[in-house]
């Protein structure tokens, strides 16, 4: 997935559109700067730029349209030498089909505006989601940034289902930190499920009562149902499942301490007085 820049297609067609203002008998030098700055966006827009990947069928009558601008002011520019009538009509030509088969390549391009859901900015959802958990997650367990950024994701696009597959995962990724701290090291399940992880630490006696029971609501209320096939999770479903880890994830972060910080290693005694490298 690619953020496009709709500015940068309006800066292509402004660029292009001076061109269409030539006529037989104009100087070239009246139109040089237009038309050097069309050739640099349209060759950007054809052949350099992610779009060009993506273009079915207006790369070729774009190419055409590009060499036409350049045998309009040939290899020795002359600002005073007048247009020719054959060759104005020749670049409008060019310029109505490149134009026709760009609004139809864009007719039938995957483009999809994605709006605003129930409140959250999209913009947050699509690039930063973690920001909408504490600070706190992703410095404690980093690890969970990447599911936590894909659920957001999923839920911009509605896709409820799949968001509740990676709020469920982000949310056995704290489990695992939290279990290490309460259960003091001891290995994780063999079986490692929801259900073993509130078990095990249950029969120990371990982790905080608030911790296992919203464990055990997500794991009966959500959990279990979202395993099965014929389940699906609405918009509305997938955004009360955040909010619900995100409650216990606050929760379990109150136990979960900072991870220390990994210093570089200090090599200021390798070098002597003198600024001589000192052997190991």
């Amino acid at each position: 997935m690619i953020r496009i820049s709709i500015p940068y297609v309006y800066n292509l067609l402004e660029a292009l559109y001076p061109l269409t203002l030539i006529k037989q008998g104009d100087t070239l030098g009246n139109h040089l700067f237009n038309l050097f700055n069309a050739d640099n966006l349209l060759d950007q827009f054809i052949n350099q730029s992610l779009w060009g990947q993506s273009l079915r069928v207006c790369r070729q009558p774009g190419n055409s349209l590009l060499r036409q601008i350049r045998e309009l002011y040939g290899e020795e520019i002359q600002g005073e030498k007048e247009i020719e009538y054959w060759r104005v009509v020749a670049l409008q030509n060019q310029l109505t089909s490149f134009k026709a088969v760009l609004e139809a390549e864009f007719l039938i391009t995957a483009a999809y505006l994605v709006t605003p859901q129930r409140g959250y900015d999209v913009a947050t959802l699509i690039e930063s989601a973690e920001v909408i958990f504490p600070t706190e997650v992703v410095v404690k367990v980093p690890e969970v940034t990447f599911d936590l950024r894909e659920a957001g994701k999923c839920i911009a696009f509605d896709l409820g289902t799949a968001a509740g597959f990676h709020l469920l995962r982000a949310l056995e990724t704290v489990i695992r930190e939290y279990w290490n701290v309460v259960m003091e090291g001891k290995p994780l399940p063999s079986n490692r499920n929801l259900g073993n992880y509130i078990k095990e630490m249950s029969d120990a006696g371990k982790g905080d009562r608030k911790v296992l029971a919203a464990l055990k609501q997500i794991k009966d209320h959500h959990r279990n149902e979202l395993m099965h096939p014929e389940e699906r999770l609405t918009l509305d479903e997938a955004i009360g499942l955040m909010g619900i880890t995100q409650s216990a994830i606050v929760a379990m972060l109150k136990e979960i301490p900072e991870r220390p910080t990994v210093l570089p290693p200090d090599n200021s005694g390798l070098l002597a007085p003198g600024g001589d490298i000192e052997p190991i």
